[in-house]
């Protein structure tokens, strides 16, 4: 999964990056990103991709708007085969 930028369109230290750790469990969400494709995080296929980038952050469900909080939708993505 490479990170195209924010779906705002906001400037994104991210931009570019494939997605090495996506994970929530104890300690929270966490996002970590890298440069080489060789290091991005793999998924089953890309409906397991679209779910965990569509995934609802299990310690805080939901957003102070009332929606259900979505870390990952934030982003802008485009998710291809690894080599």
């Amino acid at each position: 999964m490479r990170i195209l930028g924010y779906a705002s369109g906001a400037e994104c230290r991210h931009a570019g990056c494939y997605v090495a750790v996506m994970a929530d469990d104890s300690n929270g969400w966490c996002l970590t990103t890298t440069d080489d494709i060789r290091g991005a995080q793999r998924w089953a296929d890309h409906a397991a991709a679209h779910a965990a980038w569509n995934a609802i952050d299990s310690r805080h469900p939901w957003r102070p708007d009332g929606e259900p909080n979505k870390p990952m939708t934030a982003y802008s993505v485009a998710v291809r085969e690894a080599p």
